[in-house]
């Protein structure tokens, strides 16, 4: 599942449901079939409409539970609104956790399965937040600037990692020329210009490291890519937060990266897997076999995997994390 891209797109009708002070407005959702549409009995385009969206899905800890999203329409406002709901798994009627106060994306249940951590947006930029099953009570997690794309809690509970954009290079005119506010133009010496539907602009998605704790939040924030790093993790132009995966320790982070740029970075399609150690903060390339920010001569004690040319995504650890 494409997750990063179902958040993309929940981000734009967020955009569209915004006040003045940037929180979004609540969505009156109404897609009971009117008396009409029973007697005509045709799946036309407006009762489809009418329908949800199912979205992303977790499963609880303990077995019992299935936490997941669904997006209903507004025609009239021409816009969105995603809610979480969760369901037993011996089957029952669903419980709706969130209002339609914001879109509500991403659920990852706590350790203890009494509540469930997932984005949102109510508060006016994408943020962590918390909702406990039994009552339904709303809390936020995170308060950092600028929105948090995608997020995963280590199994200690102790550390999460998330993404967000990096401003790294200034391709856009506006940035380029401090006088040229207005201007629209993009500057480019070197590929790639364009992926499939979208413009490098300068900014790409990182991986940040932090400590986190339920109710302080999150604190102490690494870049584990690098300030610099012209390149995107995950991988553009899907950003999926599948190619990210904390081992079952949650000593080690293992995702997806293509570190290259320009036209090297147009033309090739070797993507590997790379872990990051967070008690030595080394990150080793665990396809080709050597440690990030060293000379790059492979050793084969260090590979865990075949080396291979082509694309290596989607990590998933061992039960021992051996591999």
């Amino acid at each position: 599942m494409k997750k990063l891209i179902l958040f993309m797109a929940l981000i734009t009708f967020a955009a569209t449901s915004c006040q003045n002070e940037g929180k979004p407005t609540p969505l009156a959702i109404d897609n009971a079939l009117t008396a009409a549409e029973i007697e005509a009995g045709i799946l036309s385009p407006e009762v489809m409409w009418k329908m949800g969206r199912v979205g992303s899905s977790s499963l609880s800890p303990d077995g019992t539970q299935v936490a997941y999203t669904v997006t209903y329409y507004n025609m009239a406002e021409n816009r969105g609104v995603t809610s979480i709901y969760v369901q037993p798994i011996e089957g029952g009627e669903p419980r709706q956790l969130t209002d339609n106060a914001g879109n509500d994306v991403s659920p990852q249940w706590a350790a203890d399965s009494r509540s469930i951590f997932f984005l949102s947006n109510r508060s006016g930029s994408m943020q962590i937040w918390n909702v406990t099953t039994a009552d339904a009570m709303l809390r936020q997690v995170s308060n950092i600037e600028g929105d948090i794309e995608a997020f995963g809690i280590a199994p200690t509970g102790e550390k999460v990692y998330y993404i967000q954009p990096v401003h790294v290079k200034d391709i856009l005119s506006k940035d380029v020329y401090e006088d040229m506010d207005k201007s629209k133009a993009r500057i480019y010496d070197d590929l790639m210009a364009r992926h499939w539907s979208y413009w490098d602009e300068g900014d790409y998605r990182h991986i940040f490291v932090a400590d986190f704790d339920a109710t302080a939040g999150i604190s102490n924030p690494i870049d584990i890519i690098g300030s610099e790093a012209a390149w995107d993790t995950p991988l553009a132009p899907y950003f999926d937060a599948a190619e990210i995966a904390w081992n079952n320790a949650g000593t080690a982070l293992a995702y997806t990266c293509k570190p290259l740029t320009g036209t090297e970075y147009a033309v090739s399609t070797d993507s590997d897997v790379y872990v990051y150690d967070l008690e030595s903060g080394k990150t080793r390339n665990i396809c080709k076999g050597y440690f990030v920010g060293e000379e790059p001569v492979e050793d084969p004690r260090l590979r865990i995997m075949p080396a291979m040319g082509g694309y290596d995504k989607y990590p998933v650890w061992s039960p021992n994390d051996s591999q």
